[in-house]
């Protein structure tokens, strides 16, 4: 007997993994460590320099949507490329950057391309693979963010120790392109259809007709905008955005500043290391127990971060606070877009997606700002953490209600094609 070749869609989780490995660090968490290299080097502020990487993300803001809709249609293959190749000559350039100007403007260039070769592709690639094990699919494949953060951030402190802040963003950006050209072309598709294959559905079963009897929005983003369980879903998002941000961009101060840099240190790889494991709990429990109950932990386990952050003064509540991170943070990378995936049809799932990957670029932007403003104001963090408690529990009240309410958009497929012919009729 022939033996059944492996799904092809864990193969392109595995391509995931990689490129998120490499692509996601340089332009979220590894910014920093460039900071005192590039200032003392070259005379600008901290502000200045910082002011860069706010660019940079906040591109996403505006491109996410435009970035979901073009990656969506047949052109996939050759838009992903095409990107890549921008993003990876684009951090090898910035080594070569004389005028902080010159920085601004590739930082910008980045971010752009960024937002065609990150998170959204992959949330779309791993929602039109997978239907049975989506959960386990899209944890898996965002595990890469958090690899990626434990791979190279030492690589990249000792490459800036030993090569220079020039050489390391050439290093990186080459290293991007010999890895993540082969990625691009070779592994990823955006449909099974692509391969001449169909997407896992019940029972790990291939699916070879399509879902009838499954309930699904057959509503566009843009058609979207304006109802009410939307509404919820962007707010919550942005929310969820801003807590995260905030958490990933001021707790490595916090930490320090009450431990010292040594132990802040370790708190930082703590929940890097946990994320790992955090975002495939977070697909085992959509697997298991459905979205709602992923929803409640990665929402409420991030209220008791920040309850504890409250008292993080103390070493049992950081490192509480530090591992619970770990196992919640990726309420806007994994449950954001099983979230999405579970309410929309697959051609519907980008534009709809965009618009909530939009609300959360702008959180992310917003979030360790917000904390440092607050800070600044108060004299401490305790404000910020107070705040974030109640915006965790605000994405619960956001997010719950929202699902309830998207049931009056819900149809079937047969209905769908039922009122598309009573409609058709009509016309003609």
């Amino acid at each position: 007997m022939k033996k059944a070749s492996p799904f092809y869609g864990w193969m392109i989780v595995l391509g995931a993994v990689i490129y998120l490995a490499l692509s996601a660090p340089i332009a979220v968490s590894l910014t920093g460590l460039f900071a005192t290299a590039i200032t003392e080097d070259t005379g600008v502020s901290l502000s200045q320099f910082t002011l860069a990487n706010t660019m940079m993300q906040g591109v996403g803001i505006l491109l996410a949507p435009v970035a979901s809709r073009l990656l969506s249609t047949r052109h996939f293959k050759k838009i992903h490329l095409a990107m890549t190749i921008v993003y990876g000559v684009a951090i090898a350039s910035l080594g070569f950057s004389n005028h902080l100007l010159v920085y601004y403007l590739i930082s910008i260039l980045m971010g752009i391309s960024y937002v065609f070769v990150g998170i959204i592709p992959v949330a779309m690639m791993v929602s039109n693979w997978f239907e049975f094990q989506r959960g386990k699919a899209m944890s898996l494949a965002m595990t890469g963010l958090s690899v990626g953060g434990a791979i190279f951030g030492p690589l990249v402190s000792k490459w800036i120790s030993n090569y220079g802040w020039r050489n390391t963003y050439l290093i990186y950006g080459m290293m991007l392109l010999a890895i993540g050209i082969p990625v691009s072309l070779f592994i990823y598709q955006r449909l099974p259809e692509d391969k001449g294959l169909t997407k896992l559905t019940g029972n790990g079963k291939i699916n070879k007709s399509p879902v009838l009897d499954s309930l699904q929005i057959y509503l566009s983003g843009r058609e979207s905008v304006g109802k009410s369980f939307f509404t919820l879903l962007i707010i919550g998002m942005l929310f969820a955005g801003l807590i995260n941000g905030g958490g990933l961009g001021q707790f490595p101060r916090a930490f320090t500043l009450w431990h010292g840099a040594a132990f802040g240190s370790l708190l930082i790889s703590v929940y890097s290391i946990v994320g790992i494991f955090g975002k495939l709990l977070l697909g085992w429990l959509d697997d298991k127990f459905g979205i709602k109950v992923a929803i409640i932990y990665s929402a409420g386990s991030l209220a008791l971060v920040y309850a504890f952050m409250l008292f993080s003064s103390q070493a049992w509540a950081a490192v509480l606070a530090a591992v619970l991170f770990g196992t919640a943070n990726s309420i806007g990378t994994v449950v954001g877009p099983l979230l999405v995936a579970s309410l929309y049809t697959p051609e519907n799932y980008a534009g709809a997606y965009g618009m909530v990957q939009s609300a959360q670029q702008a959180g992310m932007t917003l979030g360790s700002i917000t904390v440092a403003t607050i800070f600044d104001l108060t004299g401490g963090y305790q404000v910020a953490w107070t705040l974030f408690i109640v915006l965790a529990s605000l994405v619960l009240v956001m997010w719950l209600p929202a699902l309830k309410l998207s049931q009056k958009y819900q149809i079937t497929n047969f209905e769908k094609e039922r009122r598309d012919a009573y409609a058709g009729t009509t016309r003609s």
